[in-house]
């Protein structure tokens, strides 16, 4: 039961005419107890507790279809009685599916973690070798490439020329990672592969290191994107 403005509504949403407040009143404090002492548990809540979904056909009774409370016309939930959960949950079948869980879960993340260091031990070995231009021919490519860039997106009218000196450089840094290296080839190569985002991070801080090598006037710029 609600109240707004003088206006009441039962549990389904439903307006309570005033000759019937009395009686719905009593109604619904009577359904809320008994909601209350037949608590459900949804499949979410269960296998955050340790059930699978093997456990839960071969211990639990099916479960009970509900409306869902938020979205009337989504399909019903799947709700299952958690007395019969906390009873299920003292038995040995179901203390031991969920320590086999547990030790499965646990060699899962051994092994993710033991690819994720094969994948970083490997970028940190790449080696770059990074092009070398004079300042002045670095400077007309990259302004020419970004121009090219903006083009191909239909800003015929950008002058990358017009570009301040930090930003500028901004832009060299990034096509000599780009276009100066083997990085856009390393990177392709990490697709799909666990950990690749760190992996991702430690490509991008070395190859920042080569070029801040190459081109010591890049340097500020390289420790900015570095960070």
């Amino acid at each position: 039961m609600r109240l707004q403005k003088g206006i009441l509504w039962n549990l389904t949403g439903q307006e309570i005419p005033a000759r019937n407040r009395f009686y719905h009143i009593r109604l619904d404090i009577s359904q809320m107890s008994k909601n209350k002492e037949n608590k459900h548990l949804a499949k979410t809540t269960l296998l955050a507790r340790g059930w699978t979904e093997k456990t839960i056909k071969s211990l639990l009774s099916p479960p009970v279809p509900t409306q869902n409370p938020h979205y009337r016309k989504a399909s019903p939930m799947l709700l299952w009685l958690e007395t019969e959960v906390l009873v299920q949950e003292q038995t040995e079948d179901f203390k031991a599916a969920k320590a086999q869980k547990e030790r499965r879960s646990a060699a899962a993340k051994r092994s993710c973690q033991t690819r994720q260091q094969k994948l970083l031990d490997y970028v940190a070995g790449i080696k770059f070798t990074v092009r070398f231009f004079d300042k002045a021919t670095l400077k007309a490519i990259t302004i020419r490439s970004k121009e090219e860039w903006h083009s191909y997106r239909g800003d015929w009218d950008f002058d990358a020329s017009t570009a301040d000196d930090l930003t500028l450089q901004r832009w060299m840094v990034n096509f000599l990672r780009h276009n100066a290296t083997d990085y856009e080839s390393c990177i392709d190569d990490l697709f799909g592969m666990v950990g690749k985002q760190a992996a991702y991070e430690l490509l991008k801080y070395n190859v920042l290191d080569e070029i801040a090598e190459k081109y010591p006037y890049l340097s500020v710029e390289c420790r900015r994107q570095q960070l």
